[in-house]
């Protein structure tokens, strides 16, 4: 079972793509939070002043796409089983 927030993969090829830094995981999930690229980089920690530019940056990475496909995935999951138990 993996646990929220934490990337899948151990780095070597073939197990996905790695989140390299802290900051860029808190980016994914305070993305998922209201899609805007530049609000979640000044919630994860980035300058004020060059946080739409951080946010677009960060949201052309694939590693960051594939986290936070990861973190959508994981909560759509997460639903269908509470609408399940219902």
């Amino acid at each position: 079972m993996d646990l929220p927030g934490k990337p899948k993969g151990d780095g070597k090829r073939g197990n996905g793509p790695r989140i390299k830094t802290e900051r860029q995981m808190a980016f994914c999930r305070e993305y998922v939070k209201d899609w805007s690229g530049t609000e979640a980089a000044k919630r994860a920690g980035y300058s004020q002043k060059t946080a739409h530019v951080e946010g677009s940056q960060l949201l052309s990475m694939p590693n960051i796409r594939a986290e936070i496909e990861r973190i959508i995935n994981e909560y759509v999951g997460d639903q269908r089983e509470e609408i399940r138990y219902r």
